[in-house]
């Protein structure tokens, strides 16, 4: 899975919860031609990356939605990933937060 370190996002809490934002363009820059996304589980087509936290825990996200302009031409606003369960079970500080990767 795509590996990224938390310092390329900019975080902000709100009712407990601790949200990670990037925008698609500087993670694609440093992610290079292998992508930003990668397949989360070998037995299935979901779509995640891989959070290095401060503390260097490894956390697994996955895809949960993708946000559209629903006014215009439909465009991609945002993906929003969220830990997996095997994640949970590793890092438990990780349940709430969510990966926000904005398409600017």
């Amino acid at each position: 899975m795509s590996e990224f370190h938390q310092k390329q996002f900019s975080i902000s809490r709100k009712d407990g919860r601790v949200r990670f934002v990037a925008e698609m363009s500087e993670l694609s820059f440093g992610a290079g031609s292998r992508g930003v996304f990668r397949q989360v589980f070998p037995d299935s087509c979901d779509a995640g990356l891989t959070l290095v936290t401060a503390r260097g825990n490894e956390v697994d996200y996955y895809v949960r939605e993708e946000k559209r302009d629903r006014e215009g031409e439909g465009e991609l606003q945002v993906t929003v990933l969220v830990p997996t369960p095997q994640a949970l079970r590793r890092c438990p500080a990780a349940r709430g937060s969510e990966v926000h990767i904005l398409n600017d």
